[in-house]
């Protein structure tokens, strides 16, 4: 019923990745039945987010990952303020495309490849760097507002600025 779940789910990348949560979702807590509340965007893209930075945990293929949603987050703090940094700060002067100097400012090597991020093609210039987006722009959405909630200094003037 959620009309941008349903746009995402348009998109045959985003459909299984949307199935990919509910189905790790499912896994987690061995059940088949959904909870009684409405599962928002924030839900699939939170999900989302703990499937990902699971996948960076050494477990056993046998074994179920024992680590809670909170605990994943936690552990992860930092690559989640990078990332939501970086959303911000393009969300800020309506880029969506960020230069590899930019992105590895905040976000090592080795979080570029956890999936919120991909490359592309740089069609401006003539060097090999590469440039990134977001998945998808909700998904930048999604780190900007993390973003405005992380950060300590965020005022009321700051957050109305996205409301105007």
């Amino acid at each position: 019923a959620n009309p941008n779940l349903c746009s995402l789910c348009s998109v045959p990348l985003f459909c299984w990745i949307i199935f990919k949560c509910f189905d790790h979702f499912h896994s987690t807590f061995d059940s088949h039945e959904l909870r009684d509340i409405t599962v928002t965007l924030t839900d699939i893209f939170l999900l989302m987010t703990e499937v990902h930075l699971n996948r960076t945990q050494k477990t056993n293929l046998l074994k179920k990952n024992t680590r809670s949603q909170v605990e994943t987050y936690r552990t992860n703090k930092n690559i989640l303020f990078s990332l939501s940094k970086i959303a911000h700060r393009g969300m800020q002067k309506s880029f969506f495309v960020f230069e590899q100097d930019e992105v590895l400012i905040d976000l090592s090597e080795q979080d570029l490849h956890l999936g919120f991020l991909r490359a592309i093609p740089d069609y401006g210039s003539c060097s090999d760097q590469s440039s990134y987006e977001f998945l998808h722009m909700t998904l930048q959405s999604f780190f900007t507002a993390l973003f405005l909630v992380m950060e300590e200094k965020v005022g009321a003037k700051e957050l109305l600025h996205f409301f105007a």
